[in-house]
């Protein structure tokens, strides 16, 4: 029994660089406007719902890094990756900062669009 509870850690462990490929294209990505992040309850923390599966992203001021977990269809965590130096460090911080700046600017023109609503029913 050991053996196979042993096989089933190793098989859940996102590889360094399969994880740094999915960073990859995730800066990439969301740089192109390709993907959009969601808010969620958490002002710290954005959600990707794809397909099949969602990728949340944490930030953690306190501890200065980033959590990215990766969820089933049913929202379980399946894996969760704890990002908190090199260059990982600097891509995710791309990520979150690019999420955040897209959020902003919708609910920004959300804000410009209600202003000019208002002034014209007056």
């Amino acid at each position: 029994m050991a053996k196979l509870k042993l096989s089933l850690e190793k098989v859940n462990k996102i590889d360094n660089d399969k994880f740094e490929l999915i960073l990859d294209r995730l800066l990439q990505r969301t740089e192109e406007g390709k993907i959009e992040w969601e808010t969620t309850a958490d002002m710290n923390t954005y959600l990707l719902v794809l397909k099949n599966s969602a990728v949340s992203m944490s930030y953690l001021p306190d501890h200065h890094c980033y959590i990215f977990q990766f969820r089933n269809e049913n929202g379980d965590v399946i894996e969760s990756v704890n990002v908190h130096s090199g260059t990982t460090l600097l891509q995710a911080g791309k990520i979150f900062g690019l999420a955040t700046e897209g959020l902003q600017k919708i609910e920004n023109a959300n804000k410009f669009v209600d202003s000019i609503l208002e002034q014209l029913a007056a």
